[in-house]
């Protein structure tokens, strides 16, 4: 499965340089994926070594006005999937400090 290990993935900068072919064809196709990225990124779905799901349900803080809300998992799917960021997907694909090379860090907007 595409979304089980990001640890592998190619880095995609070099990609973009020295196989533009590539790096086009993952831009347009990754996007096809973002329900099962949504779903393991927010509740823990198809992750390494989890064979059942994490969370039903997600609770957002908004400390403007110091609320809470909660929303099912179909809910927060559905609100994910309208937001685009970079490759069509409600996710910026970023390194984490210093592990450049090793691991993907995805970063999404909170509801």
């Amino acid at each position: 499965m595409l979304l089980g290990n990001f640890r592998n993935m190619v880095e995609l900068r070099p990609l973009q340089k020295n196989s533009p072919d590539l790096y086009i064809k993952f831009s347009e196709n990754i996007s096809k994926y973002n329900t099962a990225l949504i779903e393991w990124a927010f509740f823990g779905i198809g992750g390494e070594g989890n064979k059942e799901q994490i969370a039903n349900y997600m609770l957002t803080y908004k400390p403007q006005s110091d609320s809470f809300t909660i929303f099912n998992k179909s809910e927060f799917i559905k609100m994910q999937e309208k937001i685009e960021s970079q490759f069509n997907t409600p996710f910026a694909w970023t390194y984490p400090s210093g592990k450049k090379k090793e691991r993907i860090q995805l970063k999404a907007k909170m509801i």
